[in-house]
């Protein structure tokens, strides 16, 4: 079914983080999804984290790879932690080899990556209220 294979993306963000949740084959048929996409994240407002997560993305090929490089650098030009999720082991390896994303940013799902981040963000505000007091 080729609609199922089509790419689609939906934004959700909330209280400074935003999902860019991915579905379907990012291939060259869907550059201008991907294209789309990148314009939208250039107007979405100031974010501390931004999850790219990759819900059922079976293929990337060397186009969309052109065009996540873009969309990874201008989310890398603002002050927020970048992460990226639920990759299938080709799609993984491809993303790494690339450079697109680190090692370090990947997690293995949506709940591990914003808990990842909820625990990077709680000590400083603990810090900051311990100081307080």
């Amino acid at each position: 079914d080729e609609t199922s294979s089509k790419l689609v993306y939906f934004l959700s963000d909330k209280n400074s983080v935003l999902v860019v949740t991915f579905a379907g084959n990012m291939d060259t048929a869907s550059a201008d999804v991907l294209l789309r996409c990148k314009d939208d994240l250039a107007t979405i407002k100031p974010l501390k984290l931004v999850v790219l997560y990759f819900r059922d993305v079976p293929v990337v090929s060397g186009d969309a790879i052109q065009i996540l490089t873009q969309i990874q650098k201008d989310i890398r030009s603002k002050p927020c932690l970048l992460s990226v999720c639920s990759l299938k082991p080709p799609v993984r390896e491809k993303l790494l080899a690339s450079g697109i994303v680190r090692r370090a940013e990947i997690s293995d799902n949506l709940l591990v990556a914003l808990r990842s981040f909820m625990a990077t963000s709680e000590p400083t505000s603990q810090v900051a209220s311990a100081k307080a007091d």
